[in-house]
């Protein structure tokens, strides 16, 4: 009796069909991982815009310097 090989690991893939039975796109694992990768770098980027800039030090402006020569 001869002996089956294991096949090897070839992961998921969705196949989207139309109404006529013709192949739209393949979804394979790394448009997974690019989309998660994608929404996590969105999140990252919406939270860093909505969070308040840091306060920064209140900074007085010297009074405006007077002429020493005044000329008529």
């Amino acid at each position: 009796m001869p002996k089956l090989h294991p096949t090897p690991q070839e992961g998921w893939a969705v196949h989207v069909y139309d109404r006529d039975r013709h192949l739209l796109f393949t979804l394979d694992p790394s448009h997974g991982w690019m989309l998660l990768l994608g929404g996590v770098l969105g999140f990252t980027i919406a939270v860093a815009g909505y969070l308040p800039p840091a306060t920064a030090p209140d900074v007085s402006l010297p009074s405006p310097a007077v002429a020493p020569l005044q000329l008529d």
